[in-house]
């Protein structure tokens, strides 16, 4: 319990001076650990932004029929993603997707580099391995996933650079899985995403986003 405590104001000392975005995730929704930790950081947020700044930036990825954190997303208006009824949650365990969102004005070839450099050098190691040589027993795969959200279209040598990504990590001979990683660019008020072959989905998935938008509003 001590523990949880000197986690929880890490937390709180870490956001209090950042802009901070939330993406709660949670199969059944119903969870108490999630649930607890939802309404921690909810609280902490309410003191940081008005209800209209809130709804914009906590998303919930949940079932898409019922649950708590459906429940929320309904009362505040937040936006949902719906999570798959027929993927059961031993699979979630063994299967991780790593997803980081990054806002930023340009995507150079420098940065580019340091995203991918951060991806395959801190966050597997950490995130995927727990810092040991290999995951967790039953591991399958995971994903890294990377969305970077630009104001202006990156270059071509940065998109070549972004579809050209092939990383795989592969663990013990591919006994324990492997990691592969995921990037993706888009930029909306291009109406463009350009991803590498692993990221094909997600692209698929904010064009299509992106399709359904009528005007694009650039503040």
């Amino acid at each position: 319990m001590e523990e949880d405590t000197e986690i929880k104001e890490k937390v709180v000392n870490y956001i209090k001076d950042k802009s901070v975005y939330v993406n709660v995730i949670s199969k059944s929704g119903t969870t108490l650990e999630i649930k607890l930790t939802y309404n921690y950081i909810l609280n902490i947020l309410k003191e940081k932004y008005d209800l209209a700044e809130l709804k914009e930036r906590i998303i919930v990825t949940t079932n898409q029929l019922s649950g708590y954190l459906k429940d929320e997303a309904l009362k505040y208006g937040f936006m949902t993603f719906d999570m798959p009824s027929d993927i059961g949650g031993r699979y979630s365990i063994i299967t991780p997707a790593h997803l980081l969102v990054l806002a930023v004005m340009n995507l150079d070839i420098d940065k580019f580099n340091e995203l991918k450099s951060f991806a395959i050098n801190k966050i597997e190691p950490h995130f995927v391995r727990g810092d040991g040589k290999t995951p967790v027993k039953h591991h399958l795969y995971s994903h890294i996933s990377f969305i970077v959200i630009t104001r202006n279209k990156p270059s071509q040598e940065v998109c070549d650079a972004i579809k050209n990504i092939t990383w795989t990590k592969n663990y013990a001979f591919s006994t324990k899985g492997y990691c592969d990683l995921r990037m993706v660019c888009v930029t909306p008020r291009e109406y463009n995403v350009v991803s590498n072959e692993n990221g094909d989905e997600i692209k698929d998935f904010l064009r299509d986003i992106l399709l359904h938008v009528d005007h694009y509003e650039d503040d």
